[in-house]
């Protein structure tokens, strides 16, 4: 998935730890460097804090000590969300260290150590609308570090698909319009396809799904709440064979109903993803973009990377694609080595 608003890709540290350079200073003074990532979400039942800590030792192997946890992991943080009601702060949340291997999630090889891999958790539910603080408190050095965000709601809408009213997509000369509404505080939406089917694999039966993007980084609009795209029938082939690897000879896949997954992402995240993306100019093969908003009480001994900001996501359920469609799928020279046959056996 880049998938969904760079959004699950940007459990992604490694941009901002991919910003570090050689050219380090010899002889420099020591600085702490903190990275924070998270990103509240209303929908979800746990909220993940990843904390770690950059390093630099001009008499070590650096790729060693890159192997070593306590190199990149705090022993004894205090990390704590404040809930902000009218200016005044309701309720304070206390996270709690937890291995995100052990929740599940596991960390992709490279240079720096994968087991363990630590993150900062609460299941206390967010409040849609409510400002959230971000506290971390380090007691061997008294710094804290800090930032705020406005929790998105959950008040995503389509405002001109109805479930159960078929999408087609076979006249190539017209485009369908998609058409969403945000919550306050958008940054930018995506609106993404998935294809819903039953995989028959040599009598093995599977219901699996695919997801495509029709529209990504669609900046929030200007004035008002609505955001929407035209998208061209003709390029409705080419999306969905990008969804789909090629299939054995005795697989065959029915297309049953589809869903529009919406996603909306804070401003701040929304400023992350585009200084991350941004090249050009002519110190581009030099200079790659840090990004962050959060703040050190001192800032004299450390330096903070990173982000705090706020997501959510939606889905539309149970949108059946035209008989028409559906054939244009099945008959398409492109898609024959996905094997699709058909709508799927009631």
């Amino acid at each position: 998935m880049i998938k969904k608003m760079s959004f699950y890709a940007l459990l992604a540290v490694t941009t901002l730890l991919s910003a570090c350079s050689e050219d380090f200073k010899t002889g420099a003074p020591y600085k702490n460097i903190d990275i924070v990532y998270g990103l509240i979400n209303v929908n979800d039942t746990a909220q993940y804090i990843k904390i770690t800590k950059g390093f630099f030792n001009e008499t070590a192997n650096n790729i060693e000590l890159a192997k070593n946890p306590d190199s990149l992991y705090h022993n004894n943080l205090t990390v704590e969300l404040l809930e902000i009601q009218n200016n005044n702060v309701v309720k304070t949340i206390q996270l709690t260290k937890v291995n995100l291997i052990d929740e599940g999630y596991q960390k992709d090889p490279g240079s720096f150590v994968t087991t363990p891999n630590y993150a900062y958790k609460t299941k206390e539910p967010i409040i849609g609308g409510a400002f959230y603080r971000l506290k971390i408190t380090n007691p061997n050095t008294g710094v804290v570090l800090t930032s705020e965000t406005q929790a998105l709601s959950n008040s995503l809408d389509v405002v001109n698909i109805v479930p159960g009213n078929p999408l087609s997509f076979t006249d190539p000369l017209k485009a369908n319009l998609f058409r969403w509404n945000l919550p306050p505080n958008t940054g930018m939406s995506e609106l993404w396809f998935r294809i819903n089917y039953l995989e028959d694999s040599a009598g093995i039966l599977k219901f699996k799904f695919t997801d495509v993007p029709f529209a990504t980084r669609v900046n929030a609009p200007a004035s008002g709440n609505t955001s929407k795209i035209d998208f061209p029938n003709n390029q409705f082939i080419g999306l969905v064979r990008s969804g789909f690897q090629p299939a054995a000879f005795d697989v065959k896949r029915y297309i049953d109903t589809c869903s529009l997954v919406l996603y909306a992402g804070g401003r701040e995240l929304t400023k992350y993803i585009e200084s991350s993306s941004a090249q050009g100019g002519i110190t581009a093969d030099q200079i790659k973009p840090v990004y962050t908003n959060l703040k050190s009480s001192n800032k004299t001994i450390e330096d903070v990377y990173g982000l705090f900001d706020t997501r959510v996501s939606k889905s539309f359920n149970n949108i059946p694609l035209t008989k028409g469609t559906i054939d244009s799928l099945v008959s398409s020279p492109l898609l024959s080595d996905i094997r699709i046959v058909g709508p799927s056996p009631k």
